[in-house]
């Protein structure tokens, strides 16, 4: 028998040809729910997709190697959470969503907010001099308030910078918070005035989680979890206040070294500044606990989220221990961490109601870059600018007038340039890009020339791509690096780093800079008293006295600067 071809109606609109007066009530009823299961059916297979896109990001995981957590919420509700690899590699242990993983600077939230709900206890003013509760901070001159601490604008040096150039740097030695206090209070001076600069410094949330329990009568650890962790249900969550103490189900760090991991653990007890022991899913309940205002009210919520203003008036955009400002088009809230082999990065997207909670027991994966491949699946970044093919180059007549060494004269860094008639790089290597009158780009870096002795360098700040910062450097002399090169071979103390160093030429006739007892590291020239330290990636550089002799030489880290070491002999 033959059968002839049928027409395939659509369901909604053979209810639609039979309704009648006496049934149409029912079938808009019916219509209705049909409408829904197509709707739910729609819904149920873009959340599918998306899971897939996120399971293919995340296909770089092996499940021999160390791993990661991801937990993402959308409209106050957990959308995905999920973790990857190993937790314990010797042990062949898996990585859970109840796996304890540290997060590093993220933590510095929580001890921000404890300092904010003691204020609004009235137990403690932001407008606090913090020698009120830490006498022992030297006096320098300028008042340190509290809310310089919470905001990184009090020039206190990093005491873990300069725990490295003692030659002890964190995680090999058992530091607690005492011992940092101690190191903050051997320095003569400090990075900056307060308040003129955002300068990073774990320094400023080791003295806030010291003030916590003064004024409180409570550990950090002790008042978060009574006003935070439990009220909050983060019932993964504590700290590493003892790194000693045995905590259930936390997985170890690690790092690669030559090709093979190793564990990379935080061996110390200090916190407050990190060491926040928690869960990826956890961090995403706090979110939905302090952003609905939950903690402490909206009032609190306020003095968290709201930048700072710094002395001449510039935007800080570094609130109580968050990054806030505009990206992707979008307001954003979000901090990254990293302590030892652990990586984390906490982000909220208040407008569109995402969180996103990223945690990793190892070195290898990049917290920034591993949520930016989550944000492009849920963002639409329509306002994204300025890409550097966009730039359009614009050609000088020549660029010889900006060859030569630039100093930053608060930390004594230097950049050299070699510019030809048509060409401009940065330290010979570099090609620069111009993009306006007298200023340039490579990668994320702006170099702009105010004129042909003063740069200004604007960079991407490391925890917020949103976030610049801006240094100005100074055209200085160069004459012969070679030339009586033994008047810096000597011996070195510094009283602020605690710290002895001996300059003496190797056989190739080169500087070394030698920590006993077996520290050897080469010192590159740059300017003229100038030199990069390989290895440490610090800046050192000489100074004379009235009869050009060299009396003092000063080493300078990203977050301590000037640490001066005076020539003994």
């Amino acid at each position: 028998m033959k059968h002839s071809k049928k027409t395939v109606i659509p369901i909604y609109t053979v209810l639609i040809l039979s309704m009648t007066n006496s049934t149409l009530q029912m079938k808009k009823s019916f219509l209705i729910i049909c409408l829904t299961i197509i709707s739910i059916t729609i819904s149920a297979q873009t959340r599918q997709d998306t899971i897939g896109r996120i399971e293919q990001i995340f296909s770089r995981c092996k499940a021999e190697n160390p791993g990661c957590q991801l937990s993402i919420s959308q409209n106050g509700q957990l959308f995905f959470s999920k973790a990857w690899g190993l937790a314990d590699l010797e042990r062949n242990v898996a990585l859970t969503t109840n796996s304890i993983i540290e997060a590093g600077s993220v933590s510095k939230q929580f001890t921000a907010a404890a300092i904010l709900l003691l204020a609004q206890q009235q137990k403690l003013s932001l407008n606090d001099d913090v020698r009120k509760y830490i006498p022992e901070l030297p006096d320098y001159g300028k008042t340190i308030r509290i809310k310089h601490l919470i905001h990184h604008t009090s020039g206190l040096k990093d005491w873990g910078e300069i725990a490295k150039i003692a030659g002890c740097p964190r995680t090999t030695k058992t530091y607690n918070n005492a011992d940092a206090l101690n190191i903050v209070c051997q320095q003569n001076n400090l990075n900056n005035n307060p308040g003129d600069e955002m300068l990073y410094s774990n320094s400023n949330y080791n003295l806030l989680a010291i003030i916590v329990e003064r004024v409180s009568g409570l550990s950090l650890s002790d008042f978060t979890s009574k006003y935070i962790f439990v009220p909050a249900n983060m019932k993964n969550t504590s700290w590493r206040d003892n790194y000693k103490r045995i905590v259930p189900n936390r997985a170890l760090a690690y790092k690669i070294r030559d090709n093979n991991y190793e564990t990379s653990m935080p061996n110390e007890n200090v916190y407050g500044n990190g060491g926040l022991l928690t869960t990826s899913e956890d961090l995403i309940k706090w979110n939905e606990f302090y952003l609905k205002g939950k903690f402490g009210g909206l009032s609190l919520l306020d003095e968290q989220i709201t930048p700072d203003t710094l002395n001449n008036g510039e935007i800080n955009y570094y609130a109580a221990g968050l990054f806030v400002q505009d990206c992707n088009g979008l307001h954003c809230i979000r901090h990254d961490g990293a302590t030892a082999g652990y990586r984390c990065c906490l982000v909220q997207y208040p407008q569109i109601n995402l969180s996103i909670s990223f945690l990793s027991n190892t070195a290898e994966f990049g917290p920034k870059a591993v949520v930016k491949e989550i944000e492009d699946i849920f963002i639409t970044n329509s306002k994204k600018q300025n890409s550097n093919n966009e730039r359009k180059q614009i050609l000088a007549d020549n660029y010889d007038c900006f060859t030569g060494w630039y100093k930053n004269e608060k930390s004594g860094d230097g950049m050299f340039f070699q510019g030809t008639k048509n060409e401009l790089n940065v330290f010979g290597d570099t090609p620069l890009t111009q993009i306006n009158n007298n200023e340039f780009i490579a990668g994320d870096i702006i170099y702009s020339f105010q004129d042909s002795i003063f740069l200004k360098v604007i960079t991407p700040n490391n925890f917020n791509a949103g976030t610049t910062d801006t240094f100005n450097y100074f055209k200085v002399p160069t004459k012969s690096i070679d030339s009586n090169i033994h008047q810096y071979i000597g011996d070195y103390y510094s009283k602020n780093a605690q710290a002895s160093y001996s300059i003496l030429l190797n056989d190739s006739n080169k500087l070394m800079l030698i920590q006993k007892p077996n520290q050897f590291l080469k010192l590159i020239p740059t300017y003229t008293d100038g030199y990069y330290i390989e290895g440490i990636d610090d800046i050192l550089y000489f100074t004379r006295n009235k009869n050009n002799e060299i009396e003092k030489m000063f080493i300078s880290a990203q977050r301590a600067r000037n640490i001066e070491f005076i020539k003994i002999k």
